[in-house]
């Protein structure tokens, strides 16, 4: 463990080569770049139909269940809020724990000057931790098992997408599943 820690220190502090979520979250680097990160526990909780300004229950229904992801890019994790689409996906059990997403167009939510992820007051395993990655199905894709975590490197193809996940047909496109990255028909 010591080895690791010290070859971390190495690469973060003397080389500067910081993790995508550290980059992300101290606000150096766009959360819509182009990603692989997995998924390294899913948050369920209770949240009653409560109307806010008024206080009073919105239908007589049981307590709404809320599901968060936790992210990770194996050193740093951030929470993520979900749409409806990938929420559906987690309840089916096509999203789970050790898979690896493949990100494009994310939204930090929260914390607009940054933070720091070895900050006392941040803890991405809180259900209420007031930072999140928002993510929408149609810029959200299933990555390989053996995918490197981090930022996918602007090579090739990307180079032309600008770093954006590239939706080639028309059946990829999953009715509200928010905006889409890039589109070539």
């Amino acid at each position: 463990i010591i080895t690791q820690l010290v070859a971390r220190y190495e690469k973060e502090l003397r080389r500067a080569k910081r993790p995508a979520v550290r980059m992300i979250l101290n606000r150096d680097i766009a959360s819509s770049r182009l990603m692989i990160l997995c998924v390294s526990q899913v948050m369920r909780s209770r949240v009653s139909n409560t109307d806010s300004s008024s206080g009073l229950v919105s239908s007589p229904s049981r307590p709404q269940e809320v599901i968060k992801l936790e992210l990770t890019d194996g050193w740093y994790s951030v929470p993520a809020v979900l749409d409806g689409i990938l929420t559906s996906f987690v309840r089916r059990g096509k999203i789970r724990v050790g898979s690896k997403l493949l990100l494009s167009n994310a939204t930090l939510l929260g914390a607009e000057d940054g933070i720091d992820p070895l900050d006392s007051n941040y803890s991405s395993s809180r259900r209420d931790c007031p930072v999140a990655l928002r993510l929408v199905a149609n810029s959200t894709r299933l990555a390989n098992w053996d995918a490197k975590l981090g930022f996918v490197p602007v090579v090739g193809k990307i180079r032309a997408q600008e770093g954006f996940l590239l939706v080639r047909s028309l059946s990829d496109i999953m009715p509200g599943g928010g905006n889409l990255p890039l589109m070539d028909l």
